[in-house]
């Protein structure tokens, strides 16, 4: 199973940093795109989390904490319509999801879950 944690943590890093990103991008420029990247990325290490419920689940709870606090503070500043942005994270963690069980079905056919 040696690849997949790896890509995973590197997935986790890369999500974290595209939703800083898009807090910064939000907070400078007058469209809603960065709020939605946002929120977009906080799904991820979300549905990350909840698959590695006894492995992870801890560590990466500052992560999505602080994360939603963020996009929040970011969306509540500019009024914008915080149940869509929390639909957008859901259907990220969905599709998250989704990647995780292909992934592990692909690489490891014998896999049992």
């Amino acid at each position: 199973m040696w690849p997949l944690p790896g890509l995973y943590l590197l997935e986790m890093l890369v999500a974290s940093a595209i939703g800083m990103f898009g807090i910064l991008r939000s907070d400078s420029a007058q469209s809603a795109p960065g709020g939605m990247l946002t929120w977009a990325a906080i799904g991820v290490p979300l549905a990350f989390a909840v698959m590695g419920a006894w492995s992870v689940r801890l560590l990466y709870s500052p992560v999505i904490v602080i994360l939603v606090i963020a996009a929040i503070l970011s969306g509540r500043r500019r009024n914008q319509n915080m149940l869509a942005h929390w639909g957008i994270s859901l259907i990220a963690a969905l599709g998250q999801v989704a990647l995780m069980l292909a992934l592990i079905r692909l690489l490891y056919p014998a896999a049992i879950f």
